[in-house]
């Protein structure tokens, strides 16, 4: 949105597919996107660039730093945010039913 008054569709798009995102902060993204918890917001490119990795590559903590590579499930799914903000978007509330509802 580039009123900053209205939520990206594209995010929905994203949600509905199960799909983690990262999107740069303005007013009412936090009516969509919980950081840390169905995603990540950033102010940066460098703080993207932290996020990105930390998703889809290697762990950052557990004392292993970067470069400690995480271990995949039967799936190939990585262990640790990726899988846990997918599962937080699952148990999310869909637009036919918030439409629904209010």
């Amino acid at each position: 949105s580039t009123s900053g008054l209205d939520l990206p569709m594209k995010i929905y798009d994203m949600f509905g597919c199960e799909v983690p995102v990262c999107a740069v902060n303005f007013p009412c993204l936090d009516e969509l996107v919980q950081h840390g918890s169905n995603g990540y917001v950033f102010e940066s490119s460098a703080q993207l660039s932290h996020q990105i990795n930390d998703l889809v590559n290697f762990s950052s903590g557990g004392g292993g730093g970067y470069g400690t590579r995480r271990k995949r499930d039967e799936d190939g799914l990585l262990d640790g945010k990726l899988q846990l903000f997918r599962e937080n978007i699952k148990g999310m509330t869909r637009w036919r039913e918030n439409w629904i509802d209010n």
